[in-house]
């Protein structure tokens, strides 16, 4: 018998998670924090995923346009080399449309898991992460491995190893930092764990859709 079997493991179908930290960022957030604030005084807001907090109408394009604009040049910049068009008559023109929200997190709020149905790639922009030197503050943000509930319906303890040979999470948590970026999937399942520091947790979050230019 043979014992040098010859196997292999291939890692497929990863989802691509980017987190990105905007150079300069500080002038960006003082701006959009104070017109945050005063939609926030201007606007009752909305209850969607939202446990708690502030979370504003999709209007934010209209009440802070430039600030709007860097954030999207941003995301789309650091989404183009993950994404890739293959039909089968080639490489078309799109442009992207997108809509664009503001948050505020006080202590105790957070985000129930949810996904963003009709859109291609969503983001959040960190204006204040509320962190306060090495006070731990709650509030990661969470996003789960879609294909969790196979092995957990079977067997919950057993997981597969991943390609750095740990076993693998059912969840991913991100530390928020002020400046910090974070751009998903629409389809990726994410949630924010209970925020609990004491100053405002502030953030934009977008998402991007595109439209085929047929001119």
């Amino acid at each position: 018998m043979n014992d040098k079997i010859d196997t292999k493991c291939l890692f497929l179908f990863a989802t691509p998670v980017i987190t990105v930290v905007l150079d300069n960022h500080e002038a960006l957030s003082a701006s959009l924090k104070a017109k945050i604030y005063d939609q926030e005084k201007a606007d009752s807001g909305l209850q969607k995923s939202n446990f708690g907090g502030w979370h504003s109408k999709d209007d934010m394009m209209a009440w802070a346009p430039q600030e709007a604009s860097t954030l999207l040049h941003t995301a789309i910049a650091s989404i183009t080399p993950y994404t890739s068009d293959e039909h089968p008559a080639g490489k078309r023109d799109f442009e992207f449309d997108a809509n664009m929200w503001a948050n505020i997190n006080r202590k105790g709020h957070a985000n129930n898991g949810h996904n963003h149905p009709g859109c291609l790639w969503s983001g959040a922009y960190y204006v204040d992460s509320g962190h306060e030197g090495d006070n731990y503050v709650g509030g990661e943000f969470i996003v789960e491995d879609p294909r969790f509930p196979m092995n957990a319906m079977y067997m919950p303890s057993l997981v597969t190893r991943g390609q750095d040979n740990k076993p693998q999470s059912a969840q991913h948590s991100i530390k928020p930092k002020s400046g910090m970026m974070v751009l998903f999937p629409s389809w990726l399942r994410h949630s924010v764990r209970p925020y609990l520091g004491n100053k405002d947790r502030i953030s934009v979050a977008f998402n991007l859709m595109v439209n085929e230019v047929t001119d």
